[in-house]
Order: C-alpha cells, then structure tokens, then sequence
C-alpha cells in the first residue's frame, strides 16, 4: 500500500503509517502544480512549423512550509527519509483539489463507459451533480489497479468530460472518476533532502516532487 504524505488530513502513528488515530503533518505554506509536457519542435524550409510530443505528460509539484517546530518537522522528515530519495513513490493529497467544486459529487460516484488510451474525451455517468473544469480527478479501474495518473477537468460537453492530458490507458466499462481527494503518485524530484535552522529553533523545509505512474 503507498502512504500519503502526512499532512492536517492525513495522520501517522508511531510506526510511520497511516493511521486517523495518529498525528496531523503541517498545512502547505503554498503548492505549485506545473504540467511537464515535453514539444520537438522543427521548421521547414518552407518555413512551415511541425510540432510533436517527444514524452507522456507529467504533473511537477512544489510546496513549502512555514517554518514548524521539531514535533512538526520530526512528522514530515521521518516519512520522507523511509523514501530513500527518489527510490520508493508516495502519494500526495493538494488541499486545493480536496473536493470537487459541485458539492453534489460527494455523494454521487462518476462512473464512465469503456475508453481507449490517449483518449481526452471520457463518457460519464453520474445520479446528480456535475464535474467543473479545474477539478482534479484520478481513476480507479477495478481491472487495472496500477492506474496511477492524474488528469484536470477541461470542459464539459453533453454527456462527456474532456481532460489534459489524455488517458494514459484503457479505462474499463464502470471504472469510476475519483474526484474526492485524488491523490497523486510521487516521487522526489532529486535524491538530496535537507533543511535549514533558524536562531528561533525553527525548521525550513520544501519539496519538489513528480508525478510517477505505476
């Protein structure tokens, strides 16, 4: 099972697992989330351009604390060291995409019609409530547990929902549209982590992370 960075909403215990019963980890002072979509790019002699992806797109993600006391600090670092740098994925909860704007998608599953990968058009099916351009939703196939990727809500036309970046896979018949929490698949984006004490006895502390697909 891949554990959640330790924030407010997800606590740890003793053991350094996930637990409600546990400790909070300390709210993100700011996040950025950048779309890491790689272009080749060529011009014709004619001077006509040709553009082409030359990789799958990836979610970058920075975030940064306010300075925190040890007890807050100690929650945060011993989860990230059992990492071992870059070596072993986490999950990460944004607090900006926790629920869906449409409150009424609380209670009501998104569930979808089977679609091919590399497909950005998702047939949906929903008892109320509608999703909204800007939200954040993972996938969860009940025939492939190993899809990991997040997609952005960029419209919504009749009965379909269009996404960046296109489905990486097949999406079974059923499979339902996770826009409660998703959490995003990481990793560290280097394998050095440090912080800084300051004279107060203050800790500071930042991550850079990407996403990483099963």
């Amino acid at each position: 099972m891949i554990e959640v960075l330790p924030d407010p909403n997800n606590k740890i215990d003793a053991t350094g697992l996930n637990n409600p019963t546990g400790d909070p980890g300390p709210g993100f002072a700011s996040v950025r989330l950048s779309s890491n979509q790689q272009i080749m790019s060529n011009r014709t002699n004619s001077g006509r351009l040709v553009l082409s992806t030359v990789a799958s797109q990836y979610w970058d993600i920075s975030i940064s604390y306010n300075p925190m006391l040890r007890e807050q600090f100690d929650i945060i670092y011993s989860f990230l060291l059992r990492k071992r740098g870059g070596l072993i994925p986490f999950q990460v909860s944004l607090p900006q995409y926790l629920r869906p704007k449409d409150s009424a998608l609380v209670n009501n599953p998104v569930t979808t019609a089977l679609v091919d990968a590399f497909q950005s058009s998702i047939p949906y099916y929903i008892n109320a409530g509608t999703p909204k351009i800007g939200d954040l939703f993972t996938v969860e196939d009940p025939n492939d547990s190993a899809h990991s990727k997040a997609y952005i809500v960029t419209g919504v036309i009749g009965g379909s929902i269009h996404c960046s970046p296109p489905l990486s896979k097949e999406v079974s018949a059923g499979a339902t549209l996770r826009f409660i929490d998703p959490l995003i698949r990481v990793v560290f984006s280097g394998d050095v982590e440090e912080y800084s004490l300051n004279v107060n006895n203050l800790f500071s502390f930042s991550l850079k992370l990407e996403e990483a697909q099963a």
